[in-house]
């Protein structure tokens, strides 16, 4: 899979990325990419909607990442 190039300006397009194929399930999602990791923020219905979404940005990015999803 091609991964993103993983400057900061490219997180809204991650976000959208993430968003339509998670889509309801998560909610204020926001990622902070930097040059080594990749962070994630906001709100998941499930713990596996927060999976979903982590497992989906470490594939896309390649990056590992810092889940800080809340689960509601």
């Amino acid at each position: 899979m091609n991964e993103l190039h993983t400057s900061p300006a490219e997180a809204p397009r991650l976000e959208a990325l993430i968003r339509h194929n998670v889509g309801w399930q998560v909610d204020d999602l926001h990622i902070i990419l930097n040059d080594r990791s990749l962070i994630l923020e906001g709100h998941a219905k499930c713990a596996f909607a927060r999976r979903l979404v982590q497992d989906y940005a470490a594939r896309l990015t390649g990056l590992p990442v810092e889940n800080r999803m809340a689960v509601n």
